[in-house]
């Protein structure tokens, strides 16, 4: 009769420890969806990155064109830079 008394006692801990496990793996489902997640971000991140830093190279590889383009548009006639009050 003691040791049947002991498995009740067992089983009724049992189930607080049951639901607390339930929990915790729930959780660790909702980490691991965030995890996914934040791996996408991330790999989207490093696209947008490659791309930034191409573009950047091609504006910097265009920039001393644009420059001397800017200094020939300031020797055009109406060219250059204008007075605050002209415009």
């Amino acid at each position: 009769m003691l040791r049947i008394r002991q498995i009740g006692v067992l089983i009724d801990r049992l189930g607080p420890a049951l639901d607390d496990l339930s929990e915790l793996l729930d959780a660790a489902k909702q980490i691991a969806e965030t995890a996914e997640g934040l791996a996408v971000s991330a790999k989207g991140i490093d696209q947008s990155a490659e791309i930034i830093a191409r573009d950047a190279e091609k504006i910097a590889y265009a920039l001393p064109a644009v420059e001397r383009l800017g200094r020939l548009a300031d020797r055009l006639p109406g060219g250059g830079r204008r007075s605050a009050a002209g415009r």
